[in-house]
């Protein structure tokens, strides 16, 4: 962009209002002392893109400059409009800095030798374009021969049929040789076609970067005097900067063996960036550290709750009593809780390094890349790391009548996991979309390896049974009860006598109102006991059994719950 743009300078104040209109930061002071200039002051470099660090949603950009003499002004042009000017930091090796500037500058974005050299890209793109088209057209006659040449000979052969003189082995190798010349051709009409999908695409990008170059329009853009004393030294320039329209997230892929005894990992980043500038082979690091959070932490503030009465509030809405108390238990269910923000913001063995600062981690990658400006994501690999996994099953019969795999592991990599999506493989089958959630160097997590197709499950409703108050008891109760049957046709990850432990989970209501009672009335096998589901048990009403399903064999669990109430009242929720 730097040597594509052209254009006058525009007064410092009508620019800041109109950079702040278009949704580009103001101008902000510089920790530098500055001074008046005007162009003609300066000497104009050149710079080049060297390192960029990128954040969740920013990004800091290193610039670097030789200069030519060792002191005066200099003018560094072509900075993005979604740079922070307040955030600029300029440093020189061999003199000291005693001024800094900045500029806002509306610039035309091509020039005439830009829109000729855009019509050649696009005359060649065109004519790769014809290319293609004439290999898929040619390939594609290439199929319909063989297809006409197959039939022919099948006709050929069952007429040999009716009359008795067919030869099975001259039959089978013509067979033999047309279904390799088939797949043959049929392979090379499919490449043929990729290639015209892509020659299309790249004519059809070529004439919209001409059709843009002829209609440029202009952008606004920074431009920087830095004003040196030299010490005597050669003399270069560092110029750091945070930009906005820029960021990465996190992608993965898992990749189970078939034995289930570790996972691959593969850690990738979708690095986005529309900043107006390209990052040409530079240095890239990837941060987990959040500077939009900003350094200070939130301060709690008053906030109010209300009572109501829900009969009330029934009569004057005129709406019956059940409706009423669906609102009265979803607002219970919800006061005070956080809601979860929704919204989307719109890397060879030799992997990232990692930079530990304590309370943020950088990953480097191994090689310079590029990342251009534009609206897509480029995708780059972070590392490859192998995991050991603890496979368990587990079911939610309620749910889902399927058994789950999950996997036990930590992460052993070097890299800390961030929140993100991870696409499940296994062996060479894609199972399914999971998530990651955060997770540090040395921390336990869950991998979620999908359905396991050698186990059945069937959750039946064996009893329904309401009782109503009787001569001595005023309450009433309502008991249903369930049978979980589970058949083990050659699970995943069994024991060496075939069989597998199955955790089944079903959630027991809580009661809000001292009045409802709310108890397990039988169960065969009893629940678990276990210390690591007691929290669940606790603080959920999860109860959890663990059944031991034999190889080609059958488990089963029977279990009821009973609720007890006044006889003048309903129950509602607890599904």
């Amino acid at each position: 962009m730097r040597g594509a743009l052209k254009g006058g300078y525009a007064q410092i104040l009508s620019a800041g209002i109109l950079l702040t209109a278009l949704g580009a930061p103001a101008l902000a002071a510089s920790p530098y002392a500055t001074r008046a200039f005007t162009p003609e002051d300066a000497l104009t470099i050149d710079s080049i893109v060297s390192d960029v660090t990128v954040y969740g949603d920013s990004a800091i950009v290193t610039r670097i400059a030789d200069l030519p003499t060792s002191e005066g002004s200099f003018l560094i042009e072509g900075f993005p409009a979604v740079m922070d000017p307040s955030s600029i930091r300029v440093r020189a090796a061999g003199g000291e800095v005693v001024g800094v500037d900045t500029r806002i500058r509306y610039a035309t974005l091509a020039t005439d030798e830009r829109v000729l050299e855009l019509e050649m890209l696009l005359r060649n793109a065109q004519r790769g374009e014809d290319h293609a088209s004439d290999a898929y057209a040619t390939a594609e006659e290439l199929v319909r021969y063989f297809d006409a040449l197959l039939s022919q000979e099948r006709e050929l052969f069952t007429q040999g049929l009716a009359k008795g003189a067919a030869e099975m082995a001259r039959w089978e190798e013509g067979m033999t040789f047309f279904e390799t010349e088939l797949k043959r051709v049929r392979d090379e009409r499919r490449a043929a076609k990729w290639a015209l999908e892509d020659a299309e695409a790249a004519t059809k990008a070529a004439r919209a970067d001409l059709s843009g170059a002829r209609n440029p329009g202009g952008a606004y853009t920074y431009d920087l005097e830095v004003d040196l004393v030299s010490n005597g030294a050669a003399v270069s320039l560092e110029i750091e900067y945070l930009v906005s329209r820029a960021g990465w997230s996190p992608v993965y892929d898992l990749r189970a063996d078939e034995e289930l005894a570790s996972v691959e990992l593969v850690y990738r980043a979708k690095v986005q960036q529309s900043t107006g500038e390209d990052w040409d082979d530079v240095a890239l690091l990837l941060s987990t550290a959040r500077p939009e959070l900003g350094a200070s932490g939130p301060e709690l503030e008053m906030t109010w709750a209300s009572v109501y009465d829900p009969d009330e509030l029934s009569i004057r809405a005129g709406m019956s009593a059940a409706p009423q108390a669906d609102v009265y238990f979803e607002k219970l269910g919800y006061l005070g809780e956080e809601q979860e923000d929704s919204g989307v913001e719109t890397w060879a063995p030799s992997f990232a390094g990692v930079m530990d600062s304590g309370i943020s981690a950088r990953f480097q990658l191994p090689s310079r890349e590029t990342v251009e400006s534009r609206e897509e994501a480029s995708t780059l690999l972070v590392g490859r790391a192998y995991l050991d996994v603890d496979v368990e099953h587990f079911a939610v019969p309620a749910l889902s009548e399927r058994v789950w795999l999950r996997g036990k592991s930590e992460n052993t990599s070097p890299w800390v996991l961030l929140p993100g999506e991870a696409s499940v493989y296994f062996g060479s089958d894609f199972i399914g979309h999971s998530r990651i959630d955060n997770v540090l160097v040395g921390g336990e997590f869950d991998l979620h390896l999908g359905a396991d197709p050698g186990m059945a499950l069937e959750r039946t409703l064996i009893e329904d049974l309401s009782k109503g108050p009787s001569f001595l008891r005023s309450n009433k109760s309502v008991t249903e009860a369930w049978r979980v049957h589970l058949t083990n046709h050659g699970a995943v990850a069994a024991g060496l006598d075939g069989s597998v432990q199955v955790i089944v989970q079903e959630v027991l209501p809580a009661s809000s109102d001292g009045r409802l009672e709310v108890e397990v009335d039988e169960s065969l096998p009893w629940m678990s006991g276990d210390e690591r589901w007691k929290r669940d048990r606790e603080e959920q009403g999860i109860l959890t059994w663990v059944l031991s399903v034999p190889a080609d064999g059958e488990a089963d669990l029977t279990w009821s719950r009973k609720l007890t109430y006044p006889k003048d009242m309903e129950v509602v929720g607890g599904n």
